[in-house]
């Protein structure tokens, strides 16, 4: 029995080191897209409404950013501790929810206020986003259960 929780816990920093790197990568990804659309937004001109897009594309890649940034930081400090139910961990989960929640509407709301442009044609598709909402409810439910397993976790800490 404390064989096989050695290996799941070796295998746990392993991943965890692995999902790190990859999230801190993929961060640095959005980020360049983020300015790339900004910059490139200029050669562009002909087509109505690119600023808009630009603007939301950019929210979209911040947004996806922030969402890697706290993951790298949740998963650096399971591959530290071994111990992915942790209140932090809770909590880094829930504001990933949250940013997700944020992402099903703010990219089109930041493109309508910087730019003050509205467009008019296929409104549900600009302006609201269901992958992302329905993704970010899954995510605070997901910190709900975590929730309960650090509770658990403590109780057990506190048992031995």
């Amino acid at each position: 029995m404390e064989q096989n929780k050695e290996k799941i816990i070796r295998n746990l920093r392993r991943g965890s080191i692995c999902f790190t790197a990859a999230c801190f990568l993929l961060m640095l990804v959005n980020l360049s897209g983020a300015v790339l659309a900004l910059m490139l937004e200029p050669f562009f001109k002909m087509q109505a409404g690119t600023r808009f897009q630009a603007v939301e594309i950019s929210t979209v890649f911040v947004i996806n950013a922030l969402c890697l940034l706290l993951a790298a930081l949740m998963f650096v400090r399971i591959a530290k501790d071994s111990r992915p139910f942790t209140p932090k961990n809770v909590r880094a989960v829930r504001s990933i929810g949250i940013l997700f929640l944020l992402g099903s509407f703010c990219p089109a709301l930041a493109g309508n206020l910087i730019t003050g442009f509205v467009l008019v044609g296929n409104m549900e598709q600009r302006y609201f986003r269901p992958n992302m909402l329905i993704a970010g409810l899954i995510l605070l439910f997901v910190a709900y259960i975590m929730h309960y397993g650090a509770a658990l976790q403590q109780e057990s800490d506190e048992t031995l």
